[in-house]
């Protein structure tokens, strides 16, 4: 995956697609960020926002992303979307991390 920082003239296109009409194009804007290195505080701040998404999927993209980025607003956006444990239907990955990280960071189930 190429990644933000690799190439800064993407970085104005990826924003914008944060913001994109079709929500499979927002989760795949917000997996683009989360494996970015990048340090830019504001990469947080869209991750938050994505957790007022409409969509599902969207919403774990930005929690998944908080908790990648070690952000204390993980576990926040883990109230928000779990509690998740495997036994309620399945596995979520994106869910998954996000309820390993409040556990490893000291607020399980926050």
């Amino acid at each position: 995956m190429l990644r933000p920082e690799a190439a800064p003239e993407f970085w104005e296109p990826l924003l914008t697609l944060l913001k994109d009409p079709v929500p499979r194009v927002r989760v795949w804007a917000a997996f683009a960020l989360q494996y970015s290195k990048e340090p830019r505080p504001e990469i947080g701040d869209l991750f938050w926002g994505l957790l007022d998404d409409e969509d599902q999927e969207v919403r774990e993209a930005g929690g998944e992303g908080l908790a990648l980025r070690n952000d204390d607003r993980a576990f926040e956006a883990y109230r928000r979307l779990g509690p998740y444990s495997e036994a309620d239907g399945g596995w979520n990955p994106r869910l998954e991390h996000l309820r390993r990280w409040t556990e490893e960071h000291g607020r399980p189930g926050a």
